[in-house]
């Protein structure tokens, strides 16, 4: 999810800052679950450290709420730094003081947002007249995060639109293949956000692929232009069989050719 708006970012700040006086709580803290980098991220609190949270964003993954990111549900535990249920998160917890919380969804039309989690320095129970007390604060920042979610999408997708425009200009205009191929490798990282592309085109005389445009830094890269041979890697295999490869994991695609190279750059898709 791009990075969230200046005026939702004041919102959802206020919002924490409300609900955690309403029920007396000495810390709070919005979550915003992004399935496209599949992250966790706090996007609003107050009273937490930055070691908390991180601590949070690197093992949320291991703690029960993972299990119900899509489901409306409220979940209550009153001795936090007892519950087998969130040992992973227990120092963090005996850190920052925390004895008890309460978490609830951030719900919209479109489905869970978020989570809203109150964190309390005492052992203490929230009753079902507290909890319902809060849903006024929750359903607006489920509102406003799915409000900020589709404003930043049209916004990211008239950005696109805009560079494809300004690449299908640059493309009619210009009669030089090397500076067509230069522009589509560029638009190419743009659009997609990748780290690199490459253009590979065929030779008929050797029946080989060529590099003939590329564009950002490959990792690892010794600059001299790669061939392959038809049938061979990914692009070699696309030529073959005239079809496109998307690939999620290079690692585990035997069509791959470079795994070292791959597990050494850290390079996945």
């Amino acid at each position: 999810m791009p990075s969230m708006d200046s005026s939702l970012s004041e919102i959802l700040e206020r919002i924490v800052t409300q609900s955690s006086r309403f029920l007396n709580a000495d810390r709070a803290v919005i979550y915003v679950y992004d399935p496209g980098d599949d992250t966790f991220r706090c996007e609003a609190s107050v009273g937490l450290s930055r070691d908390y949270l991180d601590t949070i964003a690197k093992k949320w993954k291991e703690m029960p709420l993972s299990r119900h990111l899509d489901e409306p549900v409220i979940f209550s535990m009153s001795a936090a730094r007892t519950d087998p249920k969130l040992k992973p998160a227990r120092a963090a917890f005996k850190a920052e003081g925390i004895q008890s919380l309460v978490g609830f969804p951030l719900s919209s039309g479109d489905g869970v947002q978020g989570r809203l989690v109150l964190y309390f320095n005492e052992v203490r129970e929230v009753s079902e007249e507290e909890k319902s007390a809060i849903r006024p604060f929750t359903d607006l920042a489920g509102i406003a995060i799915e409000n900020g979610r589709l404003y930043a999408g049209e916004k990211e997708s008239s950005r696109r639109l805009d560079r494809l425009h300004d690449l299908t200009l640059q493309v009619s205009s210009s009669l030089d293949l090397s500076e067509v191929l230069d522009a589509v490798a560029k638009a190419t990282v743009e659009l997609l956000g990748g780290l690199y592309s490459e253009i590979f085109l065929l030779e008929n005389e050797t029946d080989s692929l060529r590099c003939r445009a590329f564009h950002g830094t490959i990792p690892g890269s010794t600059g001299a232009p790669p061939i392959l041979k038809r049938g061979v890697g990914l692009g070699g295999w696309v030529v073959q069989h005239g079809e496109a490869a998307i690939v999620s994991d290079v690692h585990n695609d035997p069509r791959w050719i470079e795994p070292e190279w791959a597990k050494a750059q850290d390079v996945h898709s």
